[in-house]
Parts: structure tokens; sequence; C-alpha cells
């Protein structure tokens, strides 16, 4: 592997440890359960979520508090 590659997984599993940490400690203060499933399979699908409303964004029209946001 490259060390670019090396440092992105490095980077993103600390992301997903930190992650996990912090949610781990909401999950036990809201006394609900914690799925590593989901929370491995959303680890997944974000990135790719994001990117797709991110580029829709500017290509359709969307209404946020009340505003309305068209692109140019």
């Amino acid at each position: 592997f490259s060390p670019h590659i090396l440092q992105s997984l490095f980077l993103w599993v600390l992301k997903m440890i930190l992650e996990a940490a912090l949610l781990l400690q909401v999950c036990r203060f809201l006394t609900t359960r914690w799925n590593w499933l989901a929370f491995f399979a959303l680890q997944a699908i974000y990135p790719i979520y994001v990117t797709v409303v991110a580029a829709a964004s500017f290509f359709r029209a969307f209404e946020w508090k009340h505003r309305v946001f068209r692109p140019y």
C-alpha cells in the first residue's frame, strides 16, 4: 500500500474509534441499545450520502428553515 492510502486508512479508523466512544457514552446515558452492525454500515454509507446530497444541492432547489435556496 502507498503511504497515502495507509494514512487515510489510519485516519478513518481513528475517526471510527472516536465516534464509537462518543456514541457509546450517549447510548449509555440515554439507555439505548448499541448496534455495531448499524454503526459499521453507516460508517460505509455516510461519505457517499454526504457527497450525493452536496452534489445535488448544486442542481436542485431546496427549502431549509423556511428559506428556499436555488442554484445559480
